[in-house]
């Protein structure tokens, strides 16, 4: 989509139904595509200069006919009862334009409303269904609108508002990203999740948020609750305050902001619902490996992951019975690598290793830490969701402050940067503003975390729980298997 278009508010209101590759026909025909080139396009958007079609009806049902399974076709037209249509255009009611697909089409009408004016209707492809479905959304009683995008730990610490919110009586919708909906899919308290796929620009979000603000009865708006304010952004000029600057004033807690945008108390509540698979899945995982630790091995910035692992993994590997989960990513890779290489060497094999790398979905990972001897990690989305449980936790911090993070979080030991830039309170994309070191290429804040300040806090909270964890299981169990057709909803 381009950054600088003009944008209606129906185009905003229909951003959950819109994935993939799509087009947009407006009234500038800045955007636009003949039918004959709708092909397998996911989503149509239809504003005003479909109208000047010979047969406007008979080309939205093309676009929406082409549209691949599960596609969306929006249409956003002047009601003529509510609005001034230019001459020379069909003069139709959002009525006329609520009924212009056929009953012989697989479609689900998910939205159908009159607003500024306009017809706002959404058409859903879904071969499954048999008949049409007329299913359009509505306004509930003391209706809620939750807005938090961001990476998984930001939709975990949001979850700390909404037992509160539940609790005085409001019908709570989610407004996400992807990222969001895994984290959050399973949560009791929330009772739609609406997820938006396609970025939306600094410059657009108050037209974003105010097209929907004005749907519900009331909104709690956590983009930039945290980072902007408590983590500054490379693009405002706060981001180049001097070290001291920003230590004085970002070093408040997450949650507290969160809980005080959100205009509920304590206490923090932030918590992971897994799904019955996923807790099934994480049990048998349990009865394969015995005792083991669960080890994060990166984050979504460069400086969240480790350089010394390798070597601290052997020191483990010497000194307890547990087996080791390894989570991550695609770039984790080179990690899993070296571990291995360096696991090889010491001891011949790596049969007291495992990997869950990719995760098809971060919420196995999430399942299975629930379950561990102790999780270690970066301050990262797994590290979020347990931070309630009481289970032990080692969290590498980086450019957060324990005040910031741990502070608030039960049973964790934070591992603290020696470095002259921690904290810095920046969010990093790169390395730019965020120092290297040279033997590692590893953050900086990292790498001044050493191997041995990790296993004097191993021994500390496994010696606490050495009766649970005190007997030693086979040498190697069948590999954790995560689902191939595992969903957050599953």
């Amino acid at each position: 989509m381009n950054p600088e278009q003009k944008f209606p508010k129906g185009f905003w209101l229909a951003t959950p139904y819109m994935f993939g590759n799509g087009f947009i026909i407006v009234e500038d025909g800045a955007f636009d595509l003949p039918p004959d080139q709708v092909g397998k396009t996911e989503w149509v958007f239809c504003g005003n200069r479909i109208l000047k079609s010979p047969d406007w009806r008979e080309t939205a049902r093309h676009y929406f006919k082409g549209l691949c399974n599960g596609g969306a076709l929006v249409l956003w037209l002047p009601d003529i009862r509510h609005h001034r249509v230019p001459d020379g255009y069909p003069r139709i009611t959002l009525d006329d334009v609520a009924s212009v697909l056929p009953a012989s089409y697989c479609y689900r009408l998910a939205e159908m409303d009159l607003i500024d004016g306009h017809a706002y209707v959404v058409f859903v492809k879904d071969e499954n269904l048999v008949a049409p479905q007329r299913t359009p959304w509505r306004k509930g009683k003391k209706h809620l609108l939750v807005q938090r995008g961001g990476a998984l730990g930001d939709a975990l610490m949001a979850s700390s508002i909404l037992p509160a919110l539940k609790a005085e009586g409001w019908k709570i919708t989610l407004l996400t990203r992807p990222s969001g909906f895994e984290a959050l899919a399973g949560d009791p308290h929330i009772d739609e999740i609406m997820v938006v796929e396609h970025p939306v620009y600094d410059h657009q979000r108050g037209e974003f948020i105010n097209a929907f603000a004005e749907r519900f009865d009331r909104i709690i708006n956590l983009d930039l609750s945290v980072e902007g304010e408590l983590l500054k952004i490379s693009t405002n000029a706060d981001y180049h305050w001097t070290d001291e600057q920003r230590r004085a004033l970002c070093g408040g807690s997450y949650l507290d902001r969160i809980h005080k945008l959100a205009g509920v108390p304590g206490p923090y509540r932030v918590k992971f619902y897994e799904s019955h698979g996923e807790a099934k899945f994480a049990e048998k995982s349990k009865a394969q490996l015995g005792p083991f630790i669960l080890w994060c091995l990166k984050g979504s910035a460069p400086h969240k992951w480790w350089p010394h692992v390798p070597a601290a993994v052997c020191r483990l590997l010497e000194k307890f019975p547990h087996k080791i989960v390894f989570t991550g990513g695609y770039d984790a890779a080179p990690l899993k690598e070296a571990i291995e290489k360096a696991v090889t060497k010491s001891f011949g094999d790596t049969s007291r290793l495992r990997f869950l790398l990719p995760a098809n979905s971060p919420r196995y990972p999430m399942a299975l830490a629930k379950r561990a001897a102790v999780v270690i990690g970066p301050e990262t989305g797994i590290m979020n969701a347990v931070s309630m449980e009481a289970l032990p936790k080692i969290v590498f911090l980086s450019h957060s402050a324990a005040s910031n993070l741990t502070n608030d979080w039960v049973n964790t030991t934070a591992l603290v940067p020696t470095s002259p830039c921690y904290p810095c309170h920046r969010l990093h994309q790169d390395h730019s503003y965020c120092p290297k070191d040279k033997e590692t290429l590893a953050a900086a804040c990292a790498a001044s975390i050493t191997v041995p300040q990790l296993i004097t806090a191993i021994e500390a909270v496994l010696a606490a729980h050495a009766p649970e964890h005190s007997h030693v299981v086979g040498d190697r169990g069948p590999e954790l298997v995560i689902p191939s057709n595992s969903s957050a909803a599953a």
